[in-house]
């Protein structure tokens, strides 16, 4: 257990130093209703969409449904904790996003991890996990069946693969998952979706337009 939770450690510093690099971009402040429309990285629902409720456990042990979507944007992704690359970035990216926020001196949107790997994703596992980025961040696992279920409805793929070894039954599986973003507006509607690759000033860009377009 414990050269697992090196080897997470590791990923997680090397994404960070990998994306520490990159330049900061001076931002206007987030005001949605002056933002033009233009294209996103991804695309808004010309009519946001309405999903059944769920049950999931988040990273506090708390019940996590779809009323914990209302009264503010969110920004869902589907991921897990023994992810290699992409998830680390990914939340490297939102960590980001957040300062750039924090420096307008706005609210940033809630942040959820779905985890695709319940087995071996608990909410401790999980809290470790995504407060190492943001003590506010939120990560949710529950019943593969719960997890699937709102993954089929989001239009988010995932399954379990070969890890290392080579052999998908193998302790060191691997995880094969959509990397999109799924937007929800305060309504707990899904507003839209963002696509790869993921850079803070570009989300936060886009959101404004996305923000707007509701407005």
């Amino acid at each position: 257990m414990q050269a697992n939770n090196n080897n997470t450690l590791l990923v997680i510093v090397t994404a960070v130093i990998a994306l520490s690099a990159g330049v900061w971009f001076g931002l206007d402040n987030y005001g949605a209703k002056n933002v033009p429309v233009t294209k996103i990285q991804g695309v808004i629902l010309s009519t946001a969409k309405t999903i059944d409720d769920f049950d999931l456990i988040d990273n506090k042990n708390r019940k996590f449904k779809l009323e914990n979507l209302k009264n503010k944007w969110s920004i869902m992704f589907f991921g897990y904790t023994h992810c290699p690359d992409v998830c680390p970035m990914t939340l490297t990216t939102l960590q980001q996003l957040s300062k750039l926020f924090t420096r307008e001196n706005l609210t940033p949107p809630q942040v959820i991890l779905v985890t695709v790997d319940p087995q071996r994703d608990t909410p401790e596992v999980l809290d470790e996990y995504v407060g190492y980025f943001d003590k506010d961040f939120v990560a949710a696992t529950g019943d593969l069946s719960e997890v699937q279920k709102l993954a089929s409805e989001l239009g988010i793929y995932f399954k379990k693969a070969a890890g290392a070894s080579g052999d998908v039954d193998a302790d060191d599986y691997a995880m094969d998952h959509t990397t999109s973003f799924i937007v929800f507006n305060p309504q707990a509607e899904v507003a839209a979706y963002l696509k790869q690759p993921h850079e803070a000033a570009r989300i936060l860009e886009d959101l404004r337009v996305i923000v707007g377009s509701y407005q």
